[in-house]
């Protein structure tokens, strides 16, 4: 079974600035491309947003616990760290 991504041909404007960027982390990544470059750039970007959409949900969901709950939550962790002694 192949895992090979399917790419697709785009063709994009960049400044100067950001085409020496992506040469030198092509460098400094020794990137077949800089086209590798940008890909793995845009592919870091999206696990950043991912990653704060999770973080942004998980804040939400502890945040809207009531008083009860989150002393319920505050017993069953001191129960769980019982349960791993300190070396």
């Amino acid at each position: 079974m192949s895992t090979a991504v399917k790419k697709q041909r785009r063709t994009f404007t960049l400044s100067s600035e950001s085409v020496k960027l992506l040469a030198e982390i092509g460098r400094e990544t020794h990137a077949a491309s800089k086209s590798s470059v940008l890909d793995e750039i845009l592919l870091e970007k999206r696990r950043e947003r991912e990653l704060a959409r999770n973080e942004a949900a998980i804040t939400a969901y502890y945040d809207g616990l009531t008083k009860a709950q989150a002393t319920e939550n505050e017993a069953w962790a001191k129960i769980a760290e019982s349960q791993f002694p300190l070396e």
